[in-house]
């Protein structure tokens, strides 16, 4: 715990002590904005090594491009061009009144949405703006999450959820589309699946300026919760548009022995714990300052690997079938 605080002191520290690398009177010209926002990724985020980018070499290739008289409009592309080296969506840059430059790229959805699902497989459809469920005509559980990003309350309809699901054979919890929120939504839906305390993850830290100096790693852990869990056989489906918290979900989900993961690996891409910073004009940008792992200590910026790789195929639409859901479906009833 100590080494954990001496670590967010230096994150914080980081931002306050620029003055001494940049000088106490900075300036808010073009030039300014792109070194402080290129300096504030120096100090915090921390995958230089683990994604092979050379900071130093990108500030000569993109510098050049910007000076005291570049507008707005360039500086955007000239920063979106830059940031997208980093492949993390949770480095993000926020202009004043203009769309954020974040890293997002485009992914077979493997996901037709909820309406399309509701239609087709579930007679009974009920939830809040958080989770919706119900019951597929083979009498498993179905439950989708679009976001853990709705106050907190909202998720422990968990528990009223599986205490209507009573004793079936088996559970299917839908992710795909789902791009994150907090963390403590996701554990307390997976809590309800876990039978005892369980280490899914870890994470690593930057613990000074050297961009390859990384934090022993530190377990995170997940405990049961409610008044009861099910242990009967789970399915959670993923899809490249599962990020941050949701990846964090699957993390917790994919340690349990009567659960399997199903569909297209998550989004990746995402460091997570990510910093606020303001730069010289008045913009404002987040960067990363973790490295996430699953429980076997691997790196999850590529995304969380599936027990099984799903896609869906377009012979299963035409039907109104939903290959990966219905791949679940079978896995929950062996």
């Amino acid at each position: 715990m100590k080494q954990l605080l001496l670590i967010f002191a230096f994150l914080v520290s980081a931002t306050s002590c620029r003055d001494a690398v940049l000088g106490s009177d900075l300036g808010n010209s073009p030039v300014d904005t792109f070194d402080e926002f290129w300096k504030g990724v120096a100090l915090t985020w921390p995958a230089f090594e683990t994604k092979h980018v050379n900071w130093d070499s990108l500030y000569s290739v993109y510098r050049p491009q910007v000076d005291v008289n570049t507008n707005n409009s360039n500086l955007t592309k000239v920063l979106t061009n830059l940031l997208n080296n980093l492949k993390d969506s949770h480095t993000t840059i926020y202009p004043k009144g203009a769309q954020a430059i974040s890293y997002y790229p485009r992914f077979r959805t493997n996901f037709y949405g909820i309406n399309w699902i509701r239609r087709n497989y579930l007679s009974d459809y009920k939830g809040n703006q958080a989770i919706s469920y119900g019951l597929l005509s083979s009498g498993v559980g179905y439950i989708y999450i679009g976001s853990f990003g709705n106050s907190s309350s909202q998720y422990q309809l968990i528990d009223n959820i599986l205490a209507e699901f009573g004793d079936v054979k088996g559970v299917i919890i839908d992710v795909r589309g789902n791009t994150g929120g907090s963390s403590a939504n996701s554990e307390t839906i997976a809590s309800r699946f876990t039978d005892q305390k369980r280490t899914y993850g870890f994470a690593r830290y930057r613990v000074n300026r050297e961009k390859n100096n990384l934090s022993e790693f530190f377990p995170a852990e997940i405990y049961p919760g409610g008044a009861t869990q099910f242990k009967n056989k789970v399915a959670v489906l993923s899809n490249r548009y599962s990020y941050s918290a949701t990846e964090d979900f699957l993390l917790m989900m994919k340690v349990l022995p009567q659960t399997i993961i199903l569909g297209d690996f998550t989004g990746g891409g995402s460091e997570s714990r990510p910093i606020l910073k303001e730069l010289p004009n008045g913009w404002t940008y987040r960067v990363s300052s973790r490295l996430s792992y699953d429980a076997n200590k691997q790196l999850i910026s590529a995304g969380v690997r599936p027990d099984l790789v799903v896609q869906t195929i377009r012979p299963d639409s035409v039907r109104g079938k939903d290959s990966i859901l219905e791949q679940a479906i079978l896995e929950v009833l062996k």
